[in-house]
C-alpha cells in the first residue's frame, strides 16, 4: 500500500503506491514498463459473459474470468502502454474498459513520446492512471492539462490482495 523509492541509498519519494507510481516527476512513470496499481472491490460476476467487474474510485473495470467473490478486494495493475485516449466516445470496440477521465499532468519522455497522468471520473478526482502515447497523438488530439476524455484500457492484470 505504501512505497519508499530509493536512489543510491537516499529516499527520493515515499507515499501511497498509486500516487508514487503516477508521479511524472519520478523515474517510475518514465520506465518502459510503467504502471499503476489500484485497489479494487469486486462488485459483480457475470457468469454468462465470463466477466468480473471491479469498482475503483472514479469508475469500474471488467476483466475476463470469474475472479473471487463479491466484496473481495484485488489489486489491479494497469500498464501505461495499455492505455489509449480518445476525445470522442469510441464506438464498437473490442476494448471492454472505456472510462471517463481528465488529464492531470503530462511529461515528454523523448522527442516522440509523452507520459500522461489521468484522473478517473468526469472531474478527474478518482484513481490515477498513466498513458504512454506518441507526441504525434498528443498534438493531433490537441491534448492539454484539464481536458476531459475517454480512457480505453486494453489490459488489466490482477494481483491478489487480502484485507
Amino acid at each position: 500500500d505504501h512505497i519508499v523509492l530509493l536512489d543510491k541509498g537516499s529516499v527520493i519519494a515515499s507515499g501511497p503506491l498509486a500516487q508514487v507510481q503516477s508521479d511524472p516527476d519520478l523515474p517510475l512513470a518514465s520506465m518502459g514498463e510503467a504502471s499503476v496499481n489500484v485497489l479494487a472491490r469486486i462488485i459483480a460476476r457475470d457468469l454468462d459473459k465470463g466477466l468480473t467487474t471491479f469498482a475503483v474510485d472514479g469508475g469500474t473495470f471488467s476483466v475476463p474470468g470469474l475472479q473471487g467473490e463479491h466484496d473481495e478486494y484485488r489489486r489491479l495493475r494497469i500498464r501505461a502502454g495499455d492505455v489509449s485516449l480518445a476525445r470522442e466516445p469510441p464506438s464498437r470496440s473490442s476494448i471492454t474498459n472505456i472510462l471517463r477521465g481528465r488529464i492531470l499532468d503530462a511529461r515528454r519522455l523523448s522527442d516522440d513520446q509523452v507520459v500522461v497522468v489521468l484522473g478517473l471520473g468526469d472531474a478527474g478526482f478518482g484513481e490515477r492512471l498513466l498513458a504512454r502515447i506518441t507526441r504525434h497523438a498528443w498534438d493531433d488530439l490537441q491534448l492539454a492539462r484539464g481536458i476531459s476524455l475517454y480512457i480505453m484500457v486494453k489490459g488489466v492484470s490482477l494481483v491478489r490482495h487480502s484485507r
